[in-house]
């Protein structure tokens, strides 16, 4: 009955499948590609996790570079005794000097959904940021460094953006602060 059902004809021996050893090797060559594939797909959602960390670290510090630039005059500056040229001082939010930075704060727009208002908070609560002046060469502005670290896989994690702002900017609110004081 099975020589009926696949005919061979005789003296030959039986082809019509595949051995045992032939399923092995295809099998072995199949999870040797798909191990490969896996990792390649593990390896590009930690890229993707590092790249939407280094984004958010930009958008923050380049929002504190600006709201720095575009007023100075709301932060403190902590500019040493006698503004020696290239040292290096703090400028800060309010005139307490957090140790670990200041928090990054939320993007102005955030999910209206709830989970995903909580989910963005959190991720935004990991980001701190910092910021450093230092007076340059011939007195005319000051290099404003904002730094924003977070930890990426139990690692600190930094970026920095820098900008200028004009002397006149920053010493411009004192000088109107000692006018209005003096009688």
């Amino acid at each position: 009955m099975w020589r009926a059902a696949c005919p061979q004809q005789p003296g030959r021996p039986f082809t019509g499948g595949f051995t045992l050893i032939e399923l092995l090797v295809a099998l072995s060559v199949m999870s040797v590609a798909v191990s490969v594939f896996i990792a390649m797909y593990i390896s590009s959602l930690d890229l993707a996790s590092t790249a939407h960390n280094r984004l958010v670290a930009l958008n923050l510090a380049e929002e504190q570079l600006a709201a720095i630039t575009g007023a100075p005059a709301r932060f403190v500056w902590k500019i040493p005794a006698g503004n020696p040229e290239e040292t290096r001082f703090d400028v800060e939010l309010t005139g307490e000097d957090p140790k670990a930075g200041n928090e990054g704060g939320l993007p102005g727009a955030m999910p209206a959904e709830p989970a995903a208002f909580r989910r963005q908070q959190a991720e935004h609560e990991r980001f701190r940021w910092r910021a450093e002046a230092m007076l340059q060469r011939g007195g005319g502005y000051y290099e404003v460094t904002v730094v924003v670290s977070w930890e990426d896989a139990a690692r600190p994690q930094f970026l920095a953006v820098t900008s200028a702002v004009p002397a006149i900017a920053v010493h411009a609110p004192a000088q109107a602060e000692t006018a209005e004081a003096t009688p």
